[in-house]
């Protein structure tokens, strides 16, 4: 029999080099707040790319509870993986390319954007939410096609690597936020039968402090005496702890992450590779998932380097990657007349906590401090009041002394009866009897009635582990619960 040859031709399938993933952004939106992100379009494209018309670009609400929750919605295209619109590097800054509105539950955006150059860039769905937006209402957003070259794609949807199931973001509940810092030894050890859960109904995200990069950028406790044989296992310990202390009680529990001067940032700003970068973020999102937080806090303390800020940026934006989907908060702390943490940084949080304390005078945590560094977030890091949580010192300082401290509980133990209204004492430590400077009960009112009264986000004290007991008359947790607590929107 004759062998037969046939030459079957190939057929002309259109090669599509263009790849686009999306990534949930934030899992916190406040109500009545413009340009809230939800939503991370990446896109990667080929050098054949170039010049190719991205002509649309369809979205639908998803799994949002209430679609008229969403009343404007914007598309925003930048260069890098942190969105911020407050910056004046314009290579960075997030730029407005549509906006519409929702029609039962989508939107397409038409746009004639061009592929500029081969790589990656970033587009944004972004939200206005409505002033009567219910808390804990779920926000979310899906890209269901993405047009470009003539050929219509469906984005891949992803998650953190370390996500296991998708959280959707919710409308925060609360009028305002009441945020303790508590460390860990003070947990297990030194004040361990402080908390108790009634300060869970009362407060409404508590920031177990703390966390920080070991020198191969792995997670290590912080706070802990030094002849805890197993300091992770301690910090865990501390963890359950504060998760059986909660119950049912809707408050947050947070991993806080310090400081800038342990080495925080000093990782990003020494290893250039951008790959080995987002391998320290997935350790810290690691931690943050396996452990159960509900949040993840920064602690912006002390950099010694100008432009420190712009490594926060960076791990920011990969953190945010990292916890994609995971519904978990990112926030910090930061001493705003040090370094300030620029708005390249402080547009990716959630919330900013500000240290308004450590004046090195006779009084080192005025009102006037508060109130200054109020001012700075909204005029200079022009961050919204909903996000500025404003702090309370629990402890003394030494005039013009900053290391020279002791708790609020000491303070008490020396003086039993101390009137509510004095804020100075002479105090005597293991450097002697000298004068002290603190917030009495007194001013702790008064600065949670003017956080109220101004509509800013609410107050954090550092540490909420000197305070006395809650049933203690001299407590200044009380003082404050009587002005500012856990309430629902």
């Amino acid at each position: 029999m004759k062998s037969c040859y046939y030459l079957i031709p190939l057929l002309a399938l259109p090669l599509q080099a263009i790849t686009v993933e999306t990534r949930p952004t934030h899992g916190v939106f406040y109500a009545g707040l413009e340009k809230q992100v939800c939503l991370q379009i990446k896109v990667d494209a080929a050098a054949a790319d170039v010049g190719k018309k991205i002509t649309s670009l369809s979205f639908t609400s998803g799994k949002t509870s209430t679609p008229g929750d969403i009343t404007k919605v914007r598309l925003y295209k930048s260069t890098e993986n942190a969105f911020t619109l407050n910056t004046g590097d314009t290579n960075r800054k997030a730029v407005e390319v549509a906006t519409g509105t929702l029609t039962k539950g989508a939107v397409n955006f038409t746009t004639d954007i061009s592929i500029a150059s081969e790589g990656t860039s970033y587009y944004w769905l972004v939200y206005d939410i409505a002033s009567k937006a219910k808390g804990n209402n779920k926000i979310d957003g899906v890209c269901t096609a993405f047009t470009v070259g003539g050929a219509t794609l469906t984005p891949t949807p992803k998650l953190g690597a370390n996500v296991k199931k998708r959280v959707y973001g919710t409308v925060y509940p609360f009028k305002h936020r009441i945020v303790p810092y508590y460390r860990t030894h003070w947990i297990n050890v030194w004040a361990a039968n402080h908390l108790n859960a009634t300060h869970f109904k009362n407060f409404t995200d508590i920031i177990h402090f703390g966390y920080l990069l070991n020198a191969d950028g792995t997670v290590g406790n912080q706070w802990y005496a030094g002849d805890v044989a197993d300091p992770m296992a301690h910090a865990a310990t501390a963890r359950e702890k504060l998760k059986k202390l909660r119950g049912t009680a809707k408050s947050r529990i947070i991993a806080g992450f310090g400081h800038v001067d342990d080495g925080l940032t000093a990782f990003y700003r020494n290893t250039t590779d951008r790959t080995a970068r987002k391998a320290i973020a997935k350790n810290m999102a690691k931690l943050v998932l396996e452990g159960g937080y509900d949040g993840v806090d920064i602690d912006w303390e002390y950099p010694d380097n100008g432009n420190e800020w712009v490594y926060l940026t960076y791990m920011l934006a990969d953190l945010r990657d990292e916890l994609a989907g995971s519904g978990v908060s990112i926030s910090m702390a930061a001493t705003l007349f040090h370094m300030v943490p620029w708005t390249d940084a402080t547009d990716q949080v959630d919330f900013i906590n500000t240290m308004s304390y450590d004046q090195q005078s006779t009084q080192h945590s005025p009102m006037s401090i508060l109130q200054d560094d109020a001012g700075r977030c909204v005029n200079t890091l022009k961050m919204p009041k909903a996000k500025v949580v404003l702090g309370l010192p629990f402890y003394t300082n030494r005039y013009y002394v900053l290391w020279d401290q002791v708790g609020w509980n000491t303070v008490v133990s020396q003086y039993p009866n101390i009137s509510p209204s004095v804020n100075q004492a002479s105090i005597t430590t293991s450097n002697g009897t000298t004068g002290h400077s603190f917030n009495g009960a007194n001013l702790i009112k008064e600065k949670c009635k003017w956080v109220k009264n101004n509509g800013y986000g609410g107050v954090m004290i550092w540490a909420y582990d000197t305070d006395v007991q809650l049933t203690h008359k001299m407590s200044l947790g009380k003082a404050m619960y009587s002005v500012i607590k856990q309430t629902r929107r």
